[in-house]
C-alpha cells in the first residue's frame, strides 16, 4: 500500500506543468465567519404576502366586440351534562371524603366550558370574471369615449317615424337609418350621440319626431400594463374595466417585485392618478376612474414588507409606506387583545439583531425591510385549560384556576360507574411526554455511539459488530414511529392520589372494560375475556403460549390506570394489557441486551412491544 501511495504522488506530481508556483504562497487568504444568519428565519417559512390572492387567477382577453348584453343560453356568464351546578353523583360518590379533605382552597372558584371554535365556512374558488360592472352612479360606458367603427348604437324614434333598431358603425364612421340614411358619429363622445343623431332626424322630420339614442357596445379599450407584473403588455377591455381586472388579465402583480400600494396610471405619458390596492384590500375603495384607450398602468417596485406572525389576525408579509413604524404594522395585522409583547428580528448595521419590546412600546419603533415581527401573549393568566377524555357525560374542555388539583377537577365531571373506571383514571402531560421522549433519544444515541465506536480485533468481533448495528439501526427506525404519551399514574392499588394539575393537561376516564389484551413473544397475540382467578400464565396459553425467545420470568402487565406490575406470575385484572418481552439471554451479541432493557422502558412509557425479528 505504502509503495502504491508514492507511485500515485509521484505521477500527480508529474501532471503539474513546471511553470506552476507554490498554492500557499500565491493564494489569498480566504475570510472566515461573518455575519451570523441562522438568527434568521427561512424566506421559505415566511408568511404570504398580503394582497397576492386577489391575482390568483388570469383574466382571459378578447379582441372581440364586448356588448353589455346577457350571454347566450347554455354559456357561464364567466368564464375563467352540566358542571355549573352540584357535583355529579359519580367522582362524588367515588372520592367520598377524599375530595373534601384535597379541597384545601375550596370549590373552583370558576370552572367554565370553552365553547366549541365554529367549523371553518368553506372558502370559495378564485374565479375570474370577465363582466364588469360600473361603479355606481357611472354610466354603462363612458361618456368620454369616442365613437369608432365596430362600436354598436342602440336608436328609438317615435312620432312621426316608429324605429326601433340596433345600427353598427361601419368603417366610414356612419350609421345607417332607414328614411335618414347615414348618419356620421365616428369621432363623436358617447355622451353627445342623443344630439348628432337627433339633428340628423330633425333635417328629415320637422316636428314630432322623438330620439332616444344609448351605445349598446363599444370596442374594447386596449390599456398597456407595465411594470412589475407577471406579463406586462397590452390588453383589450371593455371601457368599464377597473385598474384590478387589467391588473388581473396581466397576470397580477409579482409578488416578489410589484408594490400592492404604489400603482400609476399614465394618460398621455403623464401621471393622473395613484392607486393603493391596501385601501381596496381593506376597506373595498377604488377612485373612481375611467380608464382610457391608450391609458399605461404603471407598478413600482416594491417597498418594505415586513412579516407579521404569532398571535395576530392577519398572518402576512406587509408592504409598508412611510413611515415605516410599530403602529401602521399593527393597524394591518391586528393582534389579537390577549397580546402583550412583541419579538423583532431583523437586520441592523449589515448583522442579525433580535429586539424585544411591549405592545404600546413597539408602536414607535422604526422598522426595516425584511423585518420579521412576532406578537405574544405574555403575560400569566388565573386560569388554565383542561381537557376530559374517555368515558365521560360532561364537556370536553374545561377551565379552571392555576392552583386546581385533580380532586378539585373530579366532582365537575359527571360519570356513570357502570361504563366508567373511576379507580384507573390517569394524566396525559405534555412536559411528561417530552421527558420521556428525550430519555428514550438519548438513550438510543448513546447505544448508536457505543456500536459505532466499539474497537474490533478479530474478524468474528467484526461481524458481530455488523450484527449489532444493522440491529440497532433497525430498532431505531422503529423508534421514530413510537411517542410516548405522557402517561401521568395517579391510581395506586384502585385510590387516585391528588396531583397538582398543569396547562394543556388531558385526564383520561378509561371505559370499563371485561377483555385482557396479549402481545409481545407469544404465538397468536390476542383479546380474551377475563376470567375470575385465572393467573396470567393462563392469558398466555390461550394465546398459544410462549415464543422461544420469551422472557417467562418478567412478564409485563400494564393496567387501565397506568401502574405496571413486573414479575413471573402478576395479578390480572379487566382491562389489563399483558406484554411479554424477549429475553436478553436469548441474545449473544452484547450490545442487544442493553436494547432489551430499553423495550421495557418503551413498553411502560408508550405500551408498545418493539421487535428484534
Amino acid at each position: 500500500m505504502r509503495e502504491f501511495l508514492l507511485a500515485l504522488g509521484a505521477l500527480l506530481m508529474a501532471a503539474v506543468p513546471a511553470s506552476a508556483q507554490n498554492v500557499l504562497e500565491t493564494q489569498a487568504p480566504v475570510p472566515i465567519g461573518g455575519a451570523d444568519l441562522r438568527s434568521l428565519p427561512s424566506r421559505a417559512e415566511l408568511p404570504p404576502l398580503f394582497g397576492a390572492n386577489l391575482f390568483a387567477s388570469r383574466i382571459p382577453t378578447s379582441v372581440q366586440l364586448l356588448r353589455t348584453a346577457p350571454p347566450p343560453a347554455g354559456m357561464p356568464a364567466n368564464s375563467a351534562g352540566s358542571p355549573s351546578g352540584a357535583p355529579g353523583n359519580g367522582f362524588a360518590g367515588f372520592l367520598g371524603s377524599a375530595v373534601s379533605d384535597g379541597q384545601a382552597d375550596g370549590a373552583i372558584p370558576a370552572v367554565q366550558t370553552l365553547p366549541q371554535a365554529p367549523a371553518a365556512a368553506p372558502q370559495a374558488p378564485a374565479v375570474a370574471a370577465t363582466t364588469v360592472q360600473p361603479p355606481g352612479g357611472m354610466a354603462a360606458f363612458d361618456p368620454n369615449h369616442l365613437m369608432a367603427p365596430g362600436d354598436v348604437v342602440q336608436v328609438h324614434i317615435y312620432g312621426a317615424m316608429t324605429l326601433n333598431q340596433q345600427a353598427t358603425v361601419d368603417s366610414n364612421g356612419d350609421i345607417f337609418l332607414p328614411t335618414i340614411g347615414p348618419v356620421h358619429v365616428a369621432g363623436a363622445r358617447a355622451g353627445d350621440l342623443q344630439s348628432v343623431v337627433a339633428a340628423a332626424v330633425g333635417s328629415v322630420y320637422q316636428t314630432n319626431a322623438q330620439v332616444y339614442v344609448t351605445l349598446a357596445g363599444a370596442v374594447p379599450i386596449n390599456v398597456f400594463v407595465a411594470g412589475a407584473v407577471i406579463s406586462p403588455g397590452q390588453y383589450a377591455l371593455p371601457s368599464t374595466a377597473s385598474v384590478i381586472t387589467f391588473l388581473q388579465a396581466a397576470g397580477g402583480i409579482d409578488p416578489k417585485r410589484g408594490s400592492y400600494r404604489n400603482i400609476e396610471i399614465l394618460r398621455d405619458g403623464r401621471p393622473v392618478e395613484k392607486i393603493d390596492l391596501y385601501d381596496f384590500l381593506l376597506h373595498g375603495q377604488l377612485p373612481p376612474l375611467r380608464l382610457r384607450n391608450r391609458d399605461t398602468i404603471l407598478v413600482e417596485p416594491q417597498g418594505p414588507t415586513v412579516a407579521a406572525e404569532g398571535d395576530v389576525s392577519g398572518v402576512f408579509r406587509y408592504e409598508l409606506v412611510r413611515p415605516e413604524t410599530g403602529t401602521q404594522l399593527m393597524a394591518l395585522a391586528r393582534p389579537y387583545p390577549d397580546a402583550t409583547r412583541v419579538n423583532l428580528v431583523g437586520m441592523r448595521g449589515g448583522r442579525p439583531e433580535a429586539f424585544s419590546y411591549s405592545l404600546n412600546g413597539f408602536r414607535g419603533v422604526p422598522i426595516e425591510n425584511g423585518d420579521v415581527v412576532t406578537f405574544v401573549p405574555d403575560t400569566l393568566t388565573n386560569v388554565m385549560t383542561i381537557t376530559l377524555q374517555g368515558r365521560i357525560n360532561a364537556p370536553t374542555t374545561l377551565v379552571v384556576t392555576r392552583k386546581a388539583t385533580l380532586f378539585d377537577l373530579l366532582p365537575y365531571i359527571p360519570i356513570n360507574p357502570y361504563f366508567s373506571d373511576p379507580s384507573s383514571i390517569y394524566v396525559r402531560r405534555v412536559s411528561v411526554a417530552q421527558a420521556q421522549s428525550r430519555a428514550i433519544h438519548d438513550a438510543m444515541q448513546r447505544l448508536e455511539s457505543a456500536v459505532v465506536t466499539s474497537p474490533t480485533v478479530t474478524a468474528e468481533q467484526a461481524q458481530m459488530r455488523r450484527q449489532e448495528a444493522h440491529i440497532i439501526f433497525q430498532f431505531a427506525r422503529q423508534l421514530t414511529n413510537v411517542k410516548p404519551e405522557g402517561r401521568l399514574v395517579v391510581a395506586h392499588d384502585g385510590h387516585l392520589e391528588n396531583v397538582r394539575l398543569e396547562d394543556g393537561d388531558v385526564v383520561v376516564v378509561p371505559s370499563r372494560t371485561d377483555l385482557v389484551l396479549v402481545s409481545g413473544e407469544v404465538r397468536v397475540p390476542q383479546a380474551m375475556v377475563w376470567f375470575p382467578g385465572a393467573n396470567v400464565k393462563h392469558y398466555i396459553k390461550t394465546a398459544g403460549g410462549f415464543t422461544e425467545r420469551a422472557n417467562r420470568s418478567r412478564l409485563l402487565v400494564i393496567h387501565p390506570s397506568g401502574e405496571t406490575s413486573v414479575g413471573s406470575n402478576p395479578p390480572v385484572f379487566p382491562g389489563d394489557r399483558i406484554i411479554v418481552l424477549p429475553s436478553p439471554d436469548n441474545w449473544s451479541l452484547p450490545f442487544i441486551k442493553d436494547i432489551t432493557q430499553m423495550m421495557y422502558q418503551l413498553a411502560v412509557t408508550t405500551g408498545v412491544a418493539l421487535n428484534l425479528r
